[in-house]
């Protein structure tokens, strides 16, 4: 949950709130049980735009895959809510090939809005 809360002033005010945040979110997406999807794709995409935030794009793009994979396998209208927001913080880096992925994996899994 921390790393979720810190996710939103990382994204708007602090950028430097981003290393708390990716220390908690690892954690919880390595610490989820199997029957929580949700909360680990939900993890995942902060997860992925803490590592954009950061300049991480390499870890950025493999945390970015997973997400919308994971995504995929919840019929949620909450999981789409979410993964705009990391699509157009990937969209920010359009000369950078591994900022790139993340875009082009919630592209296909959700129309920009």
């Amino acid at each position: 949950m921390s790393g979720v809360v810190l996710t939103g002033p990382a994204r708007t005010v602090d950028p430097s709130r981003t290393a708390a945040a990716i220390g908690s979110l690892t954690a919880a997406v390595s610490g989820y049980p199997e029957g929580m999807t949700r909360s680990r794709a939900f993890s995942l995409m902060a997860l992925a735009a803490n590592h954009l935030l950061d300049g991480d794009f390499d870890h950025a793009a493999d945390v970015g895959a997973r997400a919308p994979a994971l995504a995929g396998t919840i019929r949620s209208t909450r999981v789409a809510d979410r993964l705009r927001p990391l699509r157009r913080l990937a969209g920010r880096h359009p000369g950078n090939v591994h900022a790139r992925a993340p875009s082009a994996g919630i592209a296909a899994f959700t129309p920009p809005n």
